[in-house]
């Protein structure tokens, strides 16, 4: 059975996922951003403590490919569970396995390029430091991931900090 049979068949209907693939891109880089200076400071720290030499553009370089590699699976493998699935949300259980797996093959691959002989501290150090941000930003083991929840959650904090809901265009406003 190919996939377009499979997409479109009646008790399936089409799936279209709910966040559209620019934002989860944009969504991504900000993550990514954040992710990627603290792995680069790590490795600047390791580097200097060990004494290794890796100079600042092998840091910048291997920061950058690692950080880079490791959104890409993630995001690749978010989008095609979603649509193997159906759904909007990825379960718990993927998103931990998902946390935990990619961020080492990042820096497998980044350490192959810019310093194979340390491919196991690096690889370590990479995992690690992703591993931490992952946990104080995604935390992929209580946060829901569907969109819906997500625009929820923004509503409340509208509310929380500025005293008024944001309507969407064209939304009939609340009584006073």
């Amino acid at each position: 059975m190919s996939a377009r049979s499979i997409a479109h068949t009646p008790d399936h209907g089409h799936w279209t996922p709910a966040v559209p693939l620019s934002g989860v891109v944009t969504g991504r880089i900000l993550l990514a951003i954040l992710e990627a200076l603290v792995v680069g400071i790590a490795v600047a720290i390791w580097s200097a403590l060990t004494h290794t030499g890796l100079s600042s553009d092998q840091i910048t370089g291997f920061t950058i490919l690692a950080t880079a590699v490791r959104e890409a699976l993630d995001a690749s493998s978010m989008r095609l569970t979603m649509r193997i699935q159906r759904t909007n949300d990825m379960n718990r259980a993927e998103r931990i396995a998902s946390a935990l797996t990619w961020p080492a093959i990042g820096g497998a691959i980044a350490t192959m390029l810019f310093a194979p002989a340390r491919l196991i501290p690096l690889t370590a150090l990479t995992w690690a430091a992703s591993v931490i941000v992952t946990c104080a930003l995604d935390k992929p083991w209580t946060t829901p991931m569907s969109h819906e929840e997500m625009r929820k959650r923004s509503r409340q904090d509208d509310v929380a900090s500025t005293g008024t809901a944001h309507r969407p265009d064209g939304s009939p406003s609340a009584p006073s």
